[in-house]
């Protein structure tokens, strides 16, 4: 590709090199935004009149090191927080599965604030109106009240982001936590909701991960979930 351009401006302008050169000359600034030609130039050191376009090269080199080290120290971090987060969701389910007895729904939230470091944690169950709650010692959450606030939201699976006063108020009783992870799993009948909140309103944020999360609100879903097939736990 390279050789074709050559011979194209050698057949259509036949540039010397002291045409190059006086052109350069005139136009100092020429390679100021050009920095992929600057890469593929030869420039040694030692030849006088090189030194800027050098100082450069190695200007736009360590622009591009600064850069891979900070793509490098994002994935890094990552890969900590989901290895962090691995360890909490299996050391929670373990907890939760070495129960000898039925779990029930204020042991569950005790593991989970145990071994989860949010800043609130919310495990609620949703009811219809006038129907019991399926899930005892877990607070109520109205099916009508949930869907009216945060139904839309919750059709998609778990939701990471940003909330509204009146979503935190419902999830966390106190619109103390602007960003927080939350999502419905099904029982039997009704439903559960899990949600941890931050005081930190970035915290939580829609680019975030939700694999571990669905993983946990599943098995506590399947734990907690009074179907008779399930001996009757409550």
């Amino acid at each position: 590709m390279k050789d074709a351009a050559a011979k194209k401006v050698e057949a259509t302008d036949a540039l010397t090199a002291e045409q190059v050169a006086a052109y350069l000359d005139a136009n100092p600034d020429f390679f100021q935004d050009r920095g992929a030609l600057l890469d593929r130039l030869a420039l040694p050191h030692e030849v006088p009149g090189a030194t800027s376009l050098v100082t450069r090269q190695l200007g736009v080199l360590r622009e591009r090191n600064q850069a891979l080290r900070a793509r490098l120290g994002d994935v890094l971090e990552s890969a900590e927080s989901n290895h962090a987060l691995f360890e909490a969701t299996l050391k929670a389910t373990q907890a939760l599965l070495a129960l000898s007895r039925s779990v029930r729904g204020a042991e569950a939230l005790a593991i989970l604030e145990a071994h989860f470091a949010a800043d609130a944690i919310a495990l609620k169950v949703v009811v219809a109106e006038g129907q019991p709650a399926p899930v005892a010692a877990l607070p109520r959450l109205q099916a009508e009240v949930l869907e009216a606030t945060l139904g839309a939201l919750l059709q998609a699976g778990p939701v990471c982001g940003a909330l509204r006063p009146e979503e935190q108020t419902l999830l966390f009783d106190e619109p103390d936590y602007p960003s927080a992870i939350f999502a419905r799993f099904p029982l039997s009948q009704g439903a559960l909701v899990l949600a941890f909140g931050s005081r930190d309103g970035a915290h939580f944020t829609a680019a975030m991960g939700t694999l571990f999360f669905e993983f946990l609100g599943q098995t506590l879903a399947a734990l907690l979930d009074p179907a008779p097939s399930r001996g009757g736990r409550g």
